[in-house]
């Protein structure tokens, strides 16, 4: 799974090619991890630019909106492909809009970072009013998002039973049952028995 490729690797010059790609890693997305482009500061333009372009609490963007954001954090030309491909994917219902919410969730676990940092980041994109919570629903969709983009690029993910169980654990030892501080339960999200199968990518299901 694509957080493995930099695990291995983090305190090395990072690799940008798919031949330098670290020999334990197995799964596709591992490979597309390690030749982006796309970098903490990069996703928090464009997350900018999707806020700027949205009125309040509304969370959906189109391709022109995607395109505008990605020319104003200057994303490079491979990138731009991986983006809009990724557009395609989650506008499952072919409406021309997504949210981008879920969007940047799914591609967080592309930049630097070992697993607790890249879904913690992951969490802070869909956090877009910093509010520094979620809602059990609302970590649904983070780990769907990153869990279809890594089916999307042909690796093995895991069931929404399977996802739905990884919530309700975490939401186990919430205070009122209805939101949790995000930076706090990220190493119970990461230790869940259904997140340790996402990593290993032995999950049972493909969504490409």
């Amino acid at each position: 799974f694509f957080f493995h490729a930099q695990d291995g690797i983090r305190h090395q010059p990072r690799s940008r090619g798919l031949g330098d790609v670290y020999k334990r890693q197995q799964l596709f997305i591992a490979a597309m991890a390690n030749v982006t482009q796309i970098e903490r500061k990069e996703m928090g333009m464009i997350r900018k630019s999707f806020g700027d372009a949205c009125v309040t609490g509304a969370y959906m963007i189109n391709r022109d909106q995607l395109a505008d954001a990605m020319t104003a954090a200057n994303i490079m030309p491979q990138d731009v492909e991986i983006l809009e491909r990724m557009f395609t994917m989650f506008d499952k219902m072919g409406a021309a809009a997504i949210d981008y919410r879920e969007f940047l969730a799914g591609l967080a676990p592309l930049v630097r970072g070992d697993v607790k940092a890249r879904v913690l980041f992951g969490c802070e994109m869909f956090d877009v009013n910093d509010a520094g919570t979620i809602k059990k629903h609302e970590l649904a969709l983070i780990v769907n998002a990153m869990n279809n983009v890594a089916s999307w690029f042909g690796d093995p993910a895991v069931t929404p039973e399977e996802v739905d169980a990884l919530c309700e654990n975490v939401f186990l030892e919430s205070k009122d049952g209805v939101v949790v501080n995000y930076g706090e339960v990220v190493h119970q999200i990461v230790e869940d028995p259904a997140f340790r199968t996402f990593l290993a990518g032995q999950g049972s299901v493909h969504y490409g």
